[in-house]
């Protein structure tokens, strides 16, 4: 294996987390993924899939082009992806790698087609959030988006907001993600088989379209 194809850490056995959380920091969207988001689904996912949820979250300060050896480990040993998206997280190297991950995986893989408690699912890796808007991106906007959950109008930080009649809301629609969330964890397939990793020094910003890649899977 070549040095540009071979991981900064050690790859395990198995998978560590159920879904590994990606975001362009802010002090808005970080409030409001500590207070409301995070607890809600970890609670909401646990509930779900019978057993502790395994979410992880990085709150550090980006710094640098290219993401630190530790969280492209959690990266890699995780299944799925939660993208919580507005226009400046396509701008972001550190979300553009963490995207391009789950995104090669569906390449390689294809879709996660499976029936659980009476309902059919045909499930990608990634799962997006609209937290604002992405009128300028075609991967979560136009005929060829991949469909997103909208939380746009659940944009609150403050604790209080957990009182809102609009919080109830929130709660369903998180409680529809953990739903998806469980499903990919019971079709995912094994570690062993997810491909090559996506190097940081070699990945295109989220502007550039999966054909132009420069790397194969």
């Amino acid at each position: 294996m070549s040095d540009q194809n071979k991981p900064p850490f050690r790859i395990r056995e198995d998978y560590v987390y159920h879904a590994f959380i990606s975001y362009k920091r802010g002090d808005l969207l970080h409030g409001w993924l500590r207070t409301h988001f995070y607890k809600e689904l970890k609670s909401r996912l646990t509930d779900v899939m019978g057993e502790e949820a395994k979410i992880f979250v990085d709150y550090d300060v980006e710094v640098g082009l290219v993401p630190s050896n530790a969280l492209l480990e959690c990266l890699y040993h995780s299944r799925c992806l939660v993208s919580i998206c507005g226009d400046a997280y396509f701008r972001s190297p550190w979300c553009s790698v963490e995207w391009r991950t789950f995104e090669a995986r569906d390449l390689s893989n294809g879709d996660i087609n499976l029936s659980k408690d009476g309902k059919n699912y045909t499930l990608k890796r990634i799962f997006p959030i609209r937290w604002q808007d992405c009128i300028a991106n075609p991967l979560v906007s136009g005929p060829n988006g991949r469909v997103c959950y909208d939380f746009r109008e659940y944009r609150h930080s403050h604790e209080s907001w957990s009182k809102h009649e609009t919080y109830i809301d929130f709660q369903k629609d998180v409680d529809c993600l953990a739903e998806r969330i469980s499903a990919l964890v019971d079709g995912i397939e094994p570690l062993s088989a997810v491909g090559s990793w996506v190097n940081p020094l070699y990945c295109p910003l989220l502007n550039t379209t999966p054909e132009e890649f420069p790397f194969k899977l």
